[in-house]
């Protein structure tokens, strides 16, 4: 029953959708909305950014660049933690090596 139902509001509707589709001027009308939602978009985050700084307080995009900066810092720590863990095997590998050395290679 929903199936029938669905293609009879189908029939109807499918025909006007294809021709508002292929029109231009509705295709320009769509371009120029979505434009326009952009451009008041970006005015709103602009006049609420403003507010925030006038009060004292971070604005999103203050908040996304200081989390794009920690996360920079969280990779370089991990790096830095690396190469200090690695530094720190390789100086207990030579001073076992030269523990082995000094006791005459017998492991003593």
């Amino acid at each position: 029953m929903l199936k029938r139902l669905f293609d009879a509001l189908d029939a109807r509707v499918s025909p006007s959708v294809d021709e508002l589709a292929r029109n231009d001027d509705v295709m320009a009308v769509a371009a120029l909305l979505h434009r326009a939602r952009g451009a008041v978009g970006r005015r709103v985050e602009r006049a609420s950014r403003r507010v925030l700084h006038a009060v004292n307080l971070p604005a999103g995009s203050d908040v996304n660049r200081l989390l794009d900066h920690i996360a920079r810092l969280e990779q370089e720590v991990a790096g830095l933690r690396q190469q200090l863990t690695d530094r720190e095997l390789q100086a207990f590998l030579d001073e076992l090596a030269d523990e082995q050395q000094s006791d005459g290679g017998t492991g003593e």
